[in-house]
């Protein structure tokens, strides 16, 4: 059963959306051949390599943007199991594995290297 709050909420929603018509992606993607044709660090794509045999069509859009020196502030957006958490990790990985080696005997920072959040 839904909360009052929950209900209301989709009943704006609905009266919000009533009459527009929503958006589909305008091309399909495909997956890339291999992980180190995306940008991440030999040992990092070595490392996703072992577990996963290629990456997913997310994982190719995403994760060149994210490991590119722009870096930034990135929202990715797909359904639940299309790996997004991975397609954030891995260049975060390969971001904190070259700090890592950069920083050798520097005091560590105390501020984070990055910030993932995601829905409960």
């Amino acid at each position: 059963m839904l909360s009052t709050c929950k209900l209301m909420f989709l009943l704006a929603a609905a009266r919000a959306l009533r009459g527009k018509t929503l958006r589909r992606p305008a091309t399909r993607l495909r997956a890339a051949s291999d992980w180190s044709a995306l940008g991440l660090s030999p040992e990092i794509a070595a490392l996703a390599a072992a577990h996963w045999a290629a990456p997913n069509a997310v994982q190719e859009a995403s994760i060149p943007l994210l490991a590119s020196d722009d870096g930034g502030d990135a929202v990715v957006g797909s359904e639940t199991g299309s790996g997004k958490t991975l397609a954030y990790l891995l260049p975060v990985a390969d971001v904190a594995r070259g700090a890592r080696a950069a920083d050798a005997g520097a005091a560590p920072s105390p501020y984070p290297r990055a910030l993932v959040l995601v829905p409960n």
